[in-house]
């Protein structure tokens, strides 16, 4: 798979982003591949069960980006984005808005 965010525009996001290391539990998923997931998820529209495997588990991805969402990282992860030129469609305006319930299995 072509790789969506290129490093220095990743450089950038870094800071934006908690630390990818947990405080207890199981090793943390890495932020990147994470981030790319949901970014794929946006530009090609196929729902969360069925992004590439090589992007990590749906469910850490769906569940990261819930997380992100709430605690207004995401907002700041498009503002990054949006001050790139390559990455313009990025805008700040509600880019993914509720997470589709069909999607999600908390909603089951």
């Amino acid at each position: 798979m072509e790789e969506i965010l290129n490093d220095q525009v990743w450089e950038s996001l870094r800071g934006v982003l908690p630390p990818e290391k947990g405080q207890r539990g199981a090793p943390r998923s890495p932020n990147r591949p994470i981030v790319e997931a949901i970014l794929y998820k946006h530009m090609t529209g196929t729902p969360w069960r069925e992004l590439p495997r090589e992007l990590g588990p749906w469910i850490t991805v769906i569940n990261r980006f819930t997380r992100w969402r709430k605690e207004g990282l995401w907002r700041k992860v498009l503002e990054v984005l949006a001050s790139d030129s390559r990455y313009a469609w990025a805008r700040t305006d509600g880019l993914f808005g509720p997470v589709d319930e069909r999607d999600d299995p908390r909603c089951r």
